[in-house]
């Protein structure tokens, strides 16, 4: 575990950790008046985003220390998560025509409706896409041009 956290790039982390509680102070602010109003506890949206930063933290920290950098130079995998984001995608547009405006979502038909989470593939691409490119990247060894 240590060794990992030696390849830790703090001037990444540091901003991510400072933006992280400004967030979360910027919700509680600026929703803990119309709780109030309403009657609720004003610290509800506060609390509510605090656990969602603990938890995506930890799920994006157990990928850091279970997985080896081996992982993503695998071209079997790179391509897989960019066709599994692409079948997924090409899943919103036949959502689209087929149902119409039944499938949005607050107006938007970029959600896909698991039962127990929505989830929009939209921000999952993005991730692939990183993946890959740092894959195509990696592989040209210095020659971008």
């Amino acid at each position: 575990m240590r060794r990992k956290l030696r390849y830790l790039n703090y001037q990444i982390f540091i901003p991510y950790l400072i933006l992280v509680v400004v967030g979360i102070i910027l919700v509680y602010s600026a929703s803990s008046d119309i709780l109030l109003v309403n009657g609720f506890k004003p610290n509800v949206y506060g609390i509510r985003q605090a656990i969602y930063a603990i938890v995506a933290f930890f799920l994006f920290g157990i990928p850091f220390f279970a997985l080896r950098i081996k992982v993503f130079k695998n071209p079997k995998f790179v391509g897989g998560f960019l066709l599994i984001c692409i079948l997924m995608l090409g899943w919103l547009v036949f959502l689209r025509f087929a149902h119409g405006s039944s499938a949005a979502v607050n107006g938007a038909v970029g959600w896909i409706n698991l039962g127990f989470i929505n989830l929009q593939p939209l921000e999952v691409t993005k991730l692939a896409l990183v993946i890959y490119l740092a894959y195509v990247l990696d592989r040209r060894d210095g020659k971008l041009v």
